[in-house]
């Protein structure tokens, strides 16, 4: 008896332990060079070691009724646990509408992509940013393309980041892949800013309180 007690409890020390995501409603308003510029949502929705994410981005860039750009991307992500499922984005830049597709199997993850068709590394996380394993990853895939993008992540130390009117401490990561992006989460791994420059434009996100 005392044997097998004891193989039950090795058993359970050695089985990694499942656990679901937090669950996130996060809404980020977007300034470019400090002019507003869009919305940008992430709701995380967890019920046992299933998560369910729906990521929906709008901007636009106008000067007087003319509309000189717009970008809308939406994506859901299937999650069992800490691995990636599924998931499904499309993104409308202009008149141009790409999609990206992904689909968890036994030798890793389908992606079906304008820049990539192909499988994917089983661990590898998607580039919707709410997730903070990516500050620990080398590789990411980019939801816009299907790339299987290389990143190098820096953390440059905590820092106070306003949220509404209170302050929090997060930590800064820093994340260079196609572009260099600047994120911060929290002690809870809550996405709470991102911050980048593109074509010489200052992008950046602040979380509603």
């Amino acid at each position: 008896m005392f044997r097998t007690l004891l193989l039950v409890l090795l058993l359970m020390v050695a089985a990694p332990q499942a656990r679901a995501f937090q669950a996130q409603n996060l809404v980020f308003d977007v300034t470019q060079n400090g002019s507003p510029f869009g919305t940008h949502r992430i709701t995380v929705r967890p019920s046992g070691d299933t998560t369910s994410v729906s990521v929906a981005i709008s901007l636009r860039a106008t000067a007087g009724p003319i509309t000189l750009f717009s970008y809308n991307h939406t994506c859901t992500e299937a999650w069992q646990a800490e691995a990636l499922q599924s998931l499904d984005c499309t993104t409308r830049r202009g008149g141009r509408t790409t999609r990206v597709t992904a689909q968890a199997g036994a030798d890793g993850i389908r992606v079906t992509g304008p820049r990539f068709t192909g499988v994917a590394p089983a661990n590898l996380l998607p580039s919707s940013w709410w997730n903070v394993g990516l500050t620990s990853a080398t590789r990411m895939i980019n939801t816009e393309n299907g790339r299987l993008e290389p990143i190098r992540v820096r953390n440059m130390g905590s820092q106070a980041v306003t949220v509404g009117a209170r302050s929090v401490q997060a930590t800064h990561f820093q994340i260079a892949g196609s572009i260099v992006l600047d994120a911060w989460y929290d002690a809870s791994g809550r996405l709470v800013r991102m911050a980048f420059t593109a074509q010489g434009r200052r992008i950046e996100y602040r979380l509603r309180g």
